[in-house]
Parts: structure tokens; C-alpha cells; sequence
């Protein structure tokens, strides 16, 4: 009897070992299988995502092809009629042709079922995009703006706020990874301000570290790199604390890796020539002074001079688009840039005011040399402006339309 328990105990342990075994089995097989139908899922959305770009941009080329053969009297056809075929001259076939919507009047192209809203999505429709809401968009500054799309440089999108924000809102400098008791001065209002002791707490570009940060003033960063040189300016130092992501993180939402205090003068001109000159965009320049007065320049002026104040103006139908200048002067007269200009004051009795001046986005359609401390010999500036913080989104964030003009985060 004793013989025959051990049997059947040996037996019953081999028949557990067994079922284990089978069950670690099949939640192999299970697992595997999820991971591979989440790739499965991932590569086809992304092949949609593509497909979904070629079939737009197509369409939207034709779109606007329409238009000049329309002027020189080679098509009777509708816009619709005329895309279509030519898509189908293309060899889209009637399934991709029937997801075409397009606009009879403005020419706009939207696809049935499109995957919009993506980083790259946004840069290839930048007219429509840039400057509509994103409404739901949340940080904690408590500084009561709105958000606007303002750029994508088809990885991440950017947005800007729609306002000056309050001197409440603007953070003290860090220093060290710790706050300071230092901050930019209050000017005649409540969103002037002007900048201060805070700047003192930045050794110029040393202090702008991130290569995100450094991208957004490219073209400076990139000639202080071929030549070897610094830039300790206290123009320099000012658009550090500008770019200071440790000292604007309460505009730092869960949706967006980093704020700074404003736009650089190279997202601004790359938005605007996305949005209205690409046949004829604006252009920037580093100036390859010596580094005590480097900083950007806007080529040369009619009379071969350098130029240090780029006009943009206003659009087509005579008005300047709110995503850049605030026409009422009320609260501020223009924004402060995250970027030195190279404009330089002739030495006055002995005293040398190079590296004194920002670029500021000015209610009037310009972008201008400013000075901001009582370095600058043309002080006329200190206290004009304002800040609008800038927010660049995560990567993986794509927007939904909600209304004519606004937008959400998925």
C-alpha cells in the first residue's frame, strides 16, 4: 500500500509539473502575441500616417495648381472635378478619391477618417494650423492666456501664448539648480517689464546647455561653434534666462517637454515663412563680429548696410496676424525675443555698449533691436515690453479639431 501512495503521489507531481508547464506556455504565446500585434498595430498606423500624407499633399498640390489653371483659361472643371482627376491621372484609386474632401473656396483638402494633428502634419498645413487654439492645453502659472499653434518642426509641435502675462506670472532666475530671490523688473503696467538682476545669474551661452534649447537659436549657436567663441554678452545672459526650462516650468504642462520665456527670433521667422513667404522667405544671419557684439542680423539694407531691424508687415489683406503682433499697445508694445541682436552703439564718452541688445517682436510689424539695461546706450526700449511664453509639446502628441479655429490634445 505504501508503494502504491508514493506511485500515485510521483504520478500527481508530474501531472502538476506538466500543467505549469502548459500554462507558462500559453501566457508565452499569449504575451508574444500582444507584442507583436501591438507592432503589427503601430507599423499600420504609421503606414497610414504616410499613405494619409502622400494622398493630401497631392491633393493639395492640385488644389492649388487648379487655381492658375483656372486664371489662364485652361480648365472649366470645379476644384473637386479637377483634383480628382487628376488623382486618378496620378493612380489613386476610387477608394483613396472618394476620402478627398476639398473646399471649393479656399481650396482646403481634409481626408475622411485622416489621422491629424501630427507634428509633421502641422508643418505641411502650417497656414492652417499656425495660430489657431489649442484649447485644452493646462499649466499651473495661473496666468490666465490662451495657447496658439505656432510652429512644428515635424517632430514637436509649438505653441505660444495668445498674450502678455501678468508680472505675477514671470518666474525668478535659477542659479546653481535653485531658485534665486531675482527676477525682472515691473514697468509702468502690470505685463511691461524690464530686465534686471536676474541676468546676472547666467554666464551667457555657457548657461543654454540643452541642444533643444541651442536648436532654437541655431544659426547663432552653430557660428559661435565654427569660431571657437562664447558669447557672455548681457544680451546673451538675458535670453538665457529666457531659455532658463527650470525657471519657466510652471508653463511646463503634462502634455509639453519644456517652456521657455518667449520665441526665439528663429521660430518666429520660420513660422511666419511657413505660413505666408514661401516662395520668398524672410532670412537671418549671425554676425561674425568678434563675440562682444555677435548676435543676429537681417541681412543688408538698400543701401548695402547691415541690417538689424527685419520688417515683416502685414498680410494680404492688410492686417498683421494676431499670432505675432498685438496691435493694442494697451498692455504691452510688443514682445520680448529669446535672442541677441548684434547691433552695437558707437563707443560714447569711453564706454563700450556692444552685447546690450535683445531682439523684440514690435506691435507694428517689426522685429527690432531693443535695448533693455542702462548698458544700452539707446535705452529708449527698457520697459516696452512683454512676455509670451513658448511651450514645445512631446513628440508623440497629436491635436483633434473641435471647432473652426480650435484645437484639442488627443
Amino acid at each position: 500500500m505504501k508503494n502504491l501512495n508514493n506511485k500515485k503521489m510521483g504520478i500527481s507531481l508530474i501531472v502538476l509539473i506538466i500543467t505549469i508547464a502548459v500554462i507558462i506556455i500559453l501566457a508565452t504565446i499569449v504575451i508574444v502575441s500582444a507584442v507583436n500585434m501591438n507592432t503589427i498595430n503601430s507599423a499600420k498606423n504609421a503606414t497610414i500616417k504616410h499613405n494619409d500624407s502622400v494622398l493630401k499633399e497631392s491633393a493639395s498640390i492640385l488644389s492649388a495648381k487648379w487655381e492658375t489653371d483656372r486664371l489662364l483659361d485652361k480648365t472649366t472643371k470645379s476644384r473637386t472635378d479637377y483634383v480628382n482627376d487628376g488623382l486618378k491621372d496620378e493612380g489613386f484609386d476610387s477608394t483613396d478619391r472618394d476620402r478627398v474632401h476639398v473646399d471649393e473656396e479656399t481650396g482646403k483638402v481634409t481626408l475622411d477618417n485622416e489621422i491629424v494633428g501630427s507634428a509633421p502634419e502641422v508643418a505641411r498645413e502650417a497656414n492652417w494650423y499656425y495660430g489657431d487654439y489649442v484649447d485644452n492645453y493646462t499649466e499651473s502659472s495661473a496666468s490666465g492666456v490662451k495657447w496658439k499653434i505656432l510652429y512644428s518642426d515635424k517632430k514637436n509641435i509649438f505653441l505660444i501664448a495668445d498674450d502678455y502675462i501678468p508680472y505675477s506670472s514671470i518666474p525668478y532666475s535659477t542659479k546653481n539648480g535653485s531658485v534665486t530671490s531675482h527676477k525682472p523688473t515691473q514697468g509702468s503696467n502690470n505685463y511691461k517689464v524690464n530686465f534686471s538682476s536676474e541676468i546676472t545669474d547666467y554666464s551667457g551661452s555657457e548657461s543654454i546647455i540643452d541642444t533643444r534649447l541651442q536648436n532654437l537659436n541655431y544659426i547663432l549657436f552653430e557660428s559661435l561653434k565654427e569660431n571657437n567663441q562664447r558669447l557672455q554678452t548681457s544680451s546673451m545672459c538675458a535670453t538665457a534666462y529666457m531659455m532658463d526650462k527650470d525657471a519657466w516650468k510652471n508653463f511646463k504642462g503634462t502634455n509639453a517637454d519644456f517652456a521657455i520665456g518667449g520665441p526665439t527670433v528663429e521660430l518666429v521667422i520660420k513660422s511666419w515663412n511657413e505660413k505666408y513667404s514661401k516662395n520668398e522667405p524672410y532670412t537671418l544671419y549671425s554676425s561674425s563680429a568678434s563675440s562682444s557684439d555677435k548676435g543676429y542680423t537681417f541681412g543688408k539694407d538698400s543701401t548695402g548696410r547691415t541690417s538689424f531691424t527685419g520688417y515683416i508687415g502685414r498680410t494680404d489683406d492688410g492686417k498683421y496676424d494676431p499670432l505675432y503682433f498685438i496691435e493694442n499697445t494697451e498692455k504691452a508694445e510688443g514682445t520680448w525675443l529669446a535672442s541677441p541682436n548684434a547691433y552695437r552703439d558707437a563707443i560714447n564718452e569711453g564706454i563700450d555698449f556692444s552685447g546690450s541688445y535683445l531682439n523684440a517682436l514690435t506691435n507694428d510689424g517689426n522685429i527690432r533691436y531693443a535695448g533693455f539695461n542702462s548698458r544700452a546706450y539707446n535705452y529708449s526700449e527698457e520697459g516696452k515690453y512683454g512676455f509670451r511664453p513658448v511651450v514645445c509639446l512631446k513628440t508623440e502628441v497629436e491635436l483633434e479639431e473641435v471647432s473652426q479655429d480650435h484645437f484639442a490634445i488627443k
